[in-house]
């Protein structure tokens, strides 16, 4: 975590929240274009809804190149946002599963 930017917190900021399974990328991009950062995760009660990180409005421009090149989902505190992209890998899963049970209790049955 980035305890020396927490001037941040004092200036014109934006609040973002970031998956963590998209944490270590996030960071790293933003540490590789020397944008400075704070993050208060270790105070967080929850991360399941992303983990909060307040950057310069400043760097908006920067933010959010790396977020669309990156494509790291993030939200605001105002505008939840959700990787869809986790829910079509589970509902694939879950077709699968279902097709393999049926296509099973058909042979079981016929056999």
């Amino acid at each position: 975590m980035e305890k020396k930017h927490i001037y941040i917190k004092q200036q014109n900021h934006t609040k973002l929240y970031i998956l963590p399974k998209d944490q270590i990328v996030f960071e790293s991009n933003l540490k590789e274009h020397n944008v400075p950062f704070y993050s208060d995760q270790d105070i967080q009660p929850f991360t399941d809804t992303g983990i909060r990180y307040f950057v310069l409005d400043s760097d908006r421009y920067k933010i959010d190149k790396l977020l669309k090149d990156k494509k790291i989902i993030a939200s605001t505190e105002t505008i939840p946002s959700y990787d869809y992209r986790d829910q079509k890998k589970i509902g694939t899963i879950s077709i699968i599963v279902v097709s393999i049970v049926i296509i099973l209790t058909l042979i079981i049955l016929y056999l």
